[in-house]
């Protein structure tokens, strides 16, 4: 059997038990695609934007009451999210910027797609977070933007807190990701030396409205915790971040530790 999920199907799909399991994962990845999953939650009916969320409740957003709309994500499957975004909203996007580690050719999407990298924070992923946060500065009371986050987005929107170089940035990643540290003890540190993650990228794009829409990588889908939570407040303090760094006996960067 040819599945492009599975390059290698025919050598593990030995009994029907293996098929039976194969079967299995593939529908899970076909259930969590970014498509399958706006299909789900999204509609887009007389000018009125429907999200269900997971809890069971419903977002409803007048369209018609915006003067622009602008659509921004970051993340592994950011790119994807987005797309599905703007399918469904058809020519209502009015521009926004989308940074993923695989950039296809986007020429026909109504957002720019840009590089970024992870796990491990770059140069070109901080040059791509930039125009994210150009584009969120430029909105205004009457605009509406859309942020489409997955799994990834802290390393992916690479954008340093002043005076922390990305070289920096990329040595504090390596620390945290070999120190053991729970996932919501490495954004505590990551929030507090960036300038779009904690909910600063929100805070760049006020006084619009911002509508986030998450696919959730982490236990619990704490949306302060997924990308290190750049549009959800931020309940850890400088203080949590140093006693992560103390903890862990992080050999910190100089530029982080005067940050901290």
């Amino acid at each position: 059997m040819t599945d492009s999920r599975f390059s290698d199907r025919a050598t593990i799909e030995r009994t029907p038990t293996h098929a039976a399991a194969l079967d299995c994962l593939a529908a899970g990845i076909d259930a969590a695609l970014p498509a399958s999953v706006v299909a789900d939650a999204v509609t887009v009916d007389s000018g009125t934007l429907q999200i269900a969320d997971v809890d069971g409740t419903t977002t409803s957003v007048d369209l018609d009451a915006y003067d622009r709309i602008l659509l921004l994500g970051a993340g592994k499957a950011a790119d994807g999210l987005a797309s599905a975004l703007a399918k469904r909203l058809g020519d209502r996007i009015d521009g926004g910027a989308v940074v993923t580690t695989d950039p296809d050719d986007a020429a026909s999407e109504p957002f720019a797609v840009l590089a970024g990298d992870h796990p491990r924070p770059t140069a070109r992923g901080t040059e791509s977070a930039k125009r994210v946060r150009e584009v969120a500065a430029a909105a205004g009371e009457r605009d509406l933007v859309l942020v489409a986050l997955t799994g990834g987005g802290s390393a992916i929107l690479a954008a340093p807190a002043d005076g922390i170089p990305v070289a920096a940035l990329r040595e504090l990643t390596d620390e945290l990701l070999a120190s053991g540290a729970a996932i919501e003890e490495i954004n505590a540190v990551r929030k507090h030396c960036s300038a779009v993650k904690g909910g600063r990228l929100a805070a760049l794009a006020a006084p619009a409205r911002v509508l986030t829409l998450t696919v959730s990588d982490v236990v619990g889908d704490d949306p302060a915790v997924i990308a290190s939570g750049p549009t959800t407040p931020d309940h850890t303090t400088f203080t949590d971040a140093i006693d992560v760094a103390e903890r862990y006996d992080l050999d910190l960067p100089s530029a982080v530790d005067t940050h901290l």
